[in-house]
């Protein structure tokens, strides 16, 4: 019998989330060129999953929101380097 969506929520903790990211994150490739040393990608990846799940309405929201709880950000969504703004974004 298939196990439901919300059946594996429940046996699932955040922190299990955030290792299955860091994993896979660290996985994917950086074909970047300009930023990438200042962002490295998991660091952009994981910080684009908390500003989603922050609910920030942009990117520069997200970092005005977020400077006084710095160290809650690191810890909690694992970002280890400079949090990106919005005028560091490639747009296409």
């Amino acid at each position: 019998m298939a196990i439901s969506y919300a059946r594996l929520l429940e046996k699932q903790g955040f922190d299990d989330l955030m290792d299955f990211l860091d994993r896979e994150f660290q996985k994917l490739p950086d074909h970047r060129a300009g930023n990438a040393l200042r962002y490295d990608l998991a660091d952009v990846l994981r910080s684009a999953f908390a500003m989603f799940s922050l609910k920030a309405t942009s990117l520069l929201d997200f970092k005005k929101r977020t400077e006084p709880e710095r160290n809650n950000l690191r810890s909690i969504y694992r970002i280890r380097g400079a949090i990106p703004c919005d005028n560091r974004v490639p747009h296409r």
